[in-house]
């Protein structure tokens, strides 16, 4: 692939074991889809062919709003990196037959899913009085672990509430470690869930365990937690999620969105 073999930093990548895909230019820009046994990346290589960026593009001008987040439609179809909603069992043995990733739920009655929120396992981090915004997160992937990274100025400002809420959607592409990770973090105190999820990931990159206990129980906080993500609509992670003044639900999917939600919760 030119793409890989013209960068030095993806022809080191891949002699590291990363898997590497072209998957097309783009607005101009040649992507490039890497993937190891623990983590995905997408990466743009520069005009020159000597440098990439790491990141999500985005297209401001795009008239749907849907369209703008151009590294998820360029990722959507690739086995792994969004995972497929079925409803029940059977529709979930179904999927993963095919290879494809499921997150499995039961089936929900049609209801307002802002009102589930109540009902959802979640760690809260930021100063009590600031407007709460609901995260729904899978703790290894890497665009979940940007998004909090990004927000933690906004926290430490006091400006915002993080409830942070972990499900498991990528355990096809990582043997079942998001759903030992989405555990081991609903097995501590709510408070204390933020600096977990920080240790997991650091294990993770590590190669260790993780190091936390998990809790009978935390498989039934997790599947609550599913079910709580389809009634909302979440499709791929992080979700964010608020009320609005309206009574309706404020979303954004995806990294980079910190200005917009502060805007969006009058801060």
């Amino acid at each position: 692939m030119g793409a890989v073999t013209e960068s030095p930093v993806l022809t080191y990548l891949a002699s590291e074991g990363a898997a590497l895909s072209d998957i097309g230019l783009d607005h101009g820009v040649r992507a490039v889809f890497g993937r190891t046994p623990t983590q995905f990346q997408t990466y743009y290589v520069t005009p020159d062919g000597r440098a990439v960026i790491t990141g999500i593009l985005w297209d401001l001008t795009a008239a749907d709003p849907g369209r703008r987040n151009v590294t998820l439609r360029q990722t959507r179809s690739i086995p792994g990196v969004v995972p497929t909603v079925a409803i029940g069992t059977q529709a979930a043995a179904a999927l993963q037959q095919q290879g494809q990733p499921a997150v499995e739920v039961e089936r929900v009655q049609a209801v307002d899913g802002l009102s589930l929120l109540a009902n959802a396992h979640v760690g809260v981090v930021g100063q009590a009085g600031a407007p709460i915004v609901y995260m729904v997160f899978d703790p290894l992937c890497p665009y979940s672990v940007r998004g909090m990274d990004e927000l933690r100025p906004a926290i430490a400002a006091g400006q915002l509430q993080i409830a942070l809420l972990p499900v498991a959607g990528l355990d096809n592409h990582n043997n079942g470690q998001s759903t030992l990770a989405a555990r081991s973090l609903l097995s501590v105190p709510p408070e204390d869930m933020a600096d977990a999820w920080t240790k997991v990931v650091q294990a993770t990159r590590r190669r260790q365990s993780f190091g936390i206990g998990i809790l009978t129980g935390s498989d039934v906080q997790l599947q609550d937690n599913k079910s709580i993500a389809v009634s909302l609509g979440v499709e791929s992670f992080p979700t964010f999620v608020w009320r609005q003044p309206d009574g309706t639900a404020g979303t954004f999917v995806g990294s980079g969105g910190v200005q917009q939600i502060l805007r969006a919760v009058g801060r």
